[in-house]
């Protein structure tokens, strides 16, 4: 069967050597798997991608403002600089296999825009966030902070990569539509819900209660967020935002963490992603972090960054569209109680802030 590889899968890759590197048990998730900071970090004026026939650590060497090692130290990187950290883990994938990379969690939460790259050898060019089937070599991340200075150590875990065989396809309107009469994929407040869809994915609308705090808002703080810690302090970073006549505007370059109105259960043998721009939806960022796990049950945080004008968003507006995939088979582990963002219920902030 062709899917999305859950953890048992994973596991047999590492064994036969398609992933390489220490890895140990935390870092495997049920249908994912988490990629850590390795020694090397590079500070470039610039983002780019390199045709096939260019060198990347040439590229480095060259561009590179100053070049910096995690071996000695945790680091602090500055918020609006570019990054390239060189990855622990390398793959070797086969034919017919492909990987796709996106935030963990925690990091979008956190405004910090993370991409996968690639080397650009063996005749391919260079692709964000995918590793190619007969893909072999290094992994890199692009890290750049849009809202704080970060403090940052070798081993942390800011992204993570999803295999799938290449005829993977997207679950289907219709089966979706039965599996959610059967199971119960989408709920409200009153139980089951109706799915609304556009093509195939399943749509999101905002949750904009008229009591209580519906979401937060990123500050212009002096102080750096330390990623070994959860203690940092949410009103250093946060402000709370409350529903205003109805709606709240999103202003241009500012970042909010708001909440889907739908409650979201992934049955086991399925896995989820939100889609990160809709541009029947408006000219802004939904998400950073897009992979749900199987076991997940929810409301769908929205790590949403505006690119346009301002923008006035009301309680229940659609805001963005959910897509199913099937696994190969079910996880040894599902998305869990002792999970971070488990049985979520209103908008919620990255681990890393007490």
């Amino acid at each position: 069967m062709v899917g999305v590889y859950s953890d048992k899968d994973i596991r047999e890759l590492i064994k036969k050597g398609v992933i390489q590197g220490n890895i140990n048990d935390e870092q495997i998730q049920p249908s994912s798997l988490d990629l850590t900071l390795g020694s090397y970090v590079y500070c470039l004026p610039f983002s780019s991608i390199l045709s096939a026939s260019d060198s990347f650590e040439d590229y480095l060497e060259r561009y590179s403002a100053y070049k910096l090692n995690l071996d000695e130290k945790p680091l602090f990187l500055h918020k609006g600089v570019l990054y390239i950290i060189e990855l622990q883990e390398r793959v070797s994938l086969p034919e017919g296999i492909l990987a796709l990379s996106n935030p963990k969690s925690s990091t979008g939460r956190t405004d910090i825009h993370v991409r996968l790259i690639t080397e650009p050898n063996q005749g391919k060019k260079q692709l964000f966030d995918i590793i190619p089937e007969n893909y072999s070599g290094k992994l890199w991340l692009e890290v750049y902070s849009n809202s704080f200075d970060i403090m940052v150590y070798k081993g942390l875990s800011l992204n993570q990569i999803r295999f799938y065989d290449k005829a993977t396809k997207q679950v289907e309107k219709q089966e979706l539509i039965k599996v959610n009469n059967d199971k119960g994929v989408l709920f409200n407040d009153k139980g089951v819900a109706e799915p609304h869809f556009f093509g195939d994915s399943v749509l999101l609308s905002l949750h904009l209660p008229k009591d209580g705090v519906v979401g937060y808002i990123a500050k212009k703080s002096p102080y750096p967020v330390d990623l070994s810690k959860k203690e940092n302090k949410i009103d250093y970073f946060f402000e709370e935002l409350r529903n205003q006549n109805n709606g709240i505007i999103i202003e241009k370059d500012s970042f909010y963490i708001l909440v889907s109105k739908e409650i979201v259960k992934i049955p086991e043998n399925l896995c989820a992603e939100l889609e990160p721009f809709d541009s029947f939806t408006g000219e802004y960022r939904v998400h950073y972090a897009g992979f749900i796990d199987p076991g997940f049950e929810g409301r769908i945080v929205l790590e949403i960054r505006n690119f346009g004008p301002r923008f006035l968003l009301r309680d229940n507006q659609v805001i963005g569209r959910l897509k199913f995939f099937k696994l190969k088979q079910p996880p040894y582990n599902k998305y869990g109680v002792n999970s971070n963002y488990q049985q979520q219920k209103g908008p919620r902030l990255a681990k890393f802030f007490s």
